[in-house]
């Protein structure tokens, strides 16, 4: 299966790690979060995203991974910055 429309947004307020990535300073990543890559849907807690997300086939995101965005286009995962949410 492959990325999807976004139907809904929620906020839930959160205290733990985001990530942003290859240094763009957007700080929107949980580490349960999947992403679809050239290699199938990664996260950087696949426990934790299958339990959040039963039935999804997750492993392990690392730098050097390829995302696929929506529209198709592939970006290479260069590096990872992360940021203490405290609220």
């Amino acid at each position: 299966k492959g990325p999807e429309q976004v139907m809904r947004r929620y906020v839930i307020p959160y205290k733990g790690l985001v990530y942003a990535f290859n240094g763009d300073g957007n700080y929107f990543v949980t580490p349960t979060h999947p992403f679809m890559t050239t290699g199938g849907w990664k996260s950087l807690d696949p426990e934790g995203t299958r339990r959040e997300s039963p039935g999804i086939q997750v492993s392990k995101l690392s730098v050097g991974d390829i995302l696929v965005t929506t529209n198709g286009s592939k970006k290479i995962l260069t590096h990872l910055d992360s940021m203490q949410m405290t609220t």
